[in-house]
């Protein structure tokens, strides 16, 4: 595991002590992890202390969403990369038999490596067989912020 990794779950263990009564399962603390890859784990612990302070953060556990949107805030998008890569899709879940799957999704970002619209359709496509074969359920793609090069 990379160093950051290593610090992520360790804002994840102080999530945990933060919502003591969250019973979170390794699926879930996975999705979190990969998730919030890209920001700094400072930021991450910084956005759950201000994410319990809220009315949300009253809940069993925290919300996704609004931790991410909280870094986001905090640090303006500043991912851990040298270069600011461009979302280019993003996975959500559709269907799923586990009602608090649907809704989750993952970010892709273009490292540099999509050079064609052709190229980015194909990626999508096997990271979607992936997740849906990892998670089960239906997932969709959404394309979204196309890098320049990219026609639309």
């Amino acid at each position: 595991m990379s160093e950051n990794t290593d610090l992520i779950n360790d804002a994840m263990i102080y999530a945990q002590k933060l919502w003591p009564n969250w019973d979170a399962r390794d699926e879930e603390i996975g999705a979190w992890c990969y998730n919030l890859r890209l920001y700094e784990p400072a930021s991450i612990v910084k956005a759950l202390r201000e994410h319990q302070a809220t009315k949300a953060g009253s809940f069993k556990k925290p919300q996704m969403h609004a931790v991410i949107e909280i870094v986001k805030h905090l640090k303006r998008d500043v991912p851990l990369q040298k270069h600011d890569p461009k979302l280019v899709y993003r996975i959500e879940c559709a269907e799923h038999s586990g009602e608090s799957m649907v809704g989750l999704g993952y970010d892709f970002v273009d490292n540099g490596d999509i050079n064609t619209q052709e190229q980015q359709h194909r990626a999508a496509e096997i990271d979607r067989k992936n997740l849906e074969d990892r998670w089960l359920g239906r997932w969709v793609v959404h394309y979204k912020n196309l890098p320049e090069a990219l026609p639309i």
